[in-house]
Protein backbone atom coordinates (compact mmCIF):
# COMPACT_ATOMS: atom_id res chain seq x y z
CA UNK A 1 0.00 0.00 0.00
CA UNK A 2 2.77 2.61 0.71
CA UNK A 3 4.17 1.55 -2.59
CA UNK A 4 0.92 3.08 -4.17
CA UNK A 5 0.89 6.15 -2.17
CA UNK A 6 4.04 7.23 -2.88
CA UNK A 7 3.43 6.43 -6.73
CA UNK A 8 0.70 8.44 -6.53
CA UNK A 9 2.60 11.35 -4.83
CA UNK A 10 5.09 10.91 -7.38
CA UNK A 11 2.43 11.75 -9.89
CA UNK A 12 0.68 14.72 -8.25
CA UNK A 13 4.42 16.30 -7.77
CA UNK A 14 4.75 15.48 -11.66
CA UNK A 15 1.72 17.62 -12.38
CA UNK A 16 2.68 20.46 -9.72
CA UNK A 17 5.70 20.56 -10.95
CA UNK A 18 4.09 21.71 -14.13
CA UNK A 19 2.24 24.53 -13.26
CA UNK A 20 -0.60 22.88 -12.48
CA UNK A 21 -3.38 21.48 -10.44
CA UNK A 22 -4.10 17.50 -9.90
CA UNK A 23 -6.85 18.08 -12.73
CA UNK A 24 -4.02 19.37 -15.46
CA UNK A 25 -3.71 17.26 -17.58
CA UNK A 26 -8.05 16.51 -18.11
CA UNK A 27 -10.18 19.12 -20.15
CA UNK A 28 -13.23 20.27 -17.90
CA UNK A 29 -16.17 18.07 -18.92
CA UNK A 30 -19.40 20.58 -18.75
CA UNK A 31 -22.19 18.33 -17.85
CA UNK A 32 -20.23 14.76 -18.95
CA UNK A 33 -18.64 12.27 -16.00
CA UNK A 34 -15.28 12.71 -15.54
CA UNK A 35 -13.45 9.71 -16.26
CA UNK A 36 -10.08 10.60 -14.95
CA UNK A 37 -11.45 11.68 -11.54
CA UNK A 38 -13.10 8.19 -11.53
CA UNK A 39 -9.87 6.47 -12.40
CA UNK A 40 -7.64 7.65 -9.76
CA UNK A 41 -10.68 7.04 -7.36
CA UNK A 42 -10.72 3.37 -9.11
CA UNK A 43 -6.95 3.18 -8.79
CA UNK A 44 -6.85 4.60 -4.75
CA UNK A 45 -9.60 1.66 -4.29
CA UNK A 46 -6.63 -0.61 -5.85
CA UNK A 47 -9.13 -1.80 -8.94
CA UNK A 48 -6.17 -1.14 -11.54
CA UNK A 49 -8.75 -2.81 -14.18
CA UNK A 50 -11.38 -0.16 -13.37
CA UNK A 51 -8.81 2.30 -13.95
CA UNK A 52 -7.56 1.77 -16.81
CA UNK A 53 -10.97 1.79 -18.26
CA UNK A 54 -12.01 4.78 -16.96
CA UNK A 55 -8.49 6.56 -18.33
CA UNK A 56 -9.43 4.85 -21.85
CA UNK A 57 -12.86 6.54 -21.64
CA UNK A 58 -11.57 9.72 -20.75
CA UNK A 59 -8.89 9.69 -23.71
CA UNK A 60 -12.15 8.45 -26.30
CA UNK A 61 -13.80 11.59 -24.87
CA UNK A 62 -10.77 14.03 -25.49
CA UNK A 63 -10.89 14.60 -21.81
CA UNK A 64 -7.01 14.37 -21.54
CA UNK A 65 -5.36 17.86 -22.61
CA UNK A 66 -1.71 15.86 -23.56
CA UNK A 67 -1.59 12.12 -24.17
CA UNK A 68 1.67 12.38 -21.56
CA UNK A 69 -1.14 12.51 -18.94
CA UNK A 70 -3.34 9.92 -19.62
CA UNK A 71 0.16 7.28 -20.40
CA UNK A 72 1.54 8.77 -17.19
CA UNK A 73 -2.18 7.44 -15.55
CA UNK A 74 -2.40 4.03 -17.19
CA UNK A 75 1.22 3.39 -16.78
CA UNK A 76 0.70 4.12 -12.77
Amino acid sequence: MKKYVSVFICMVSIFAAHGASLSAGVKESEGKMNYFVEGIKYRGEGNCEGAVKSYQSARKLKQFKEDWAYHLAVAD
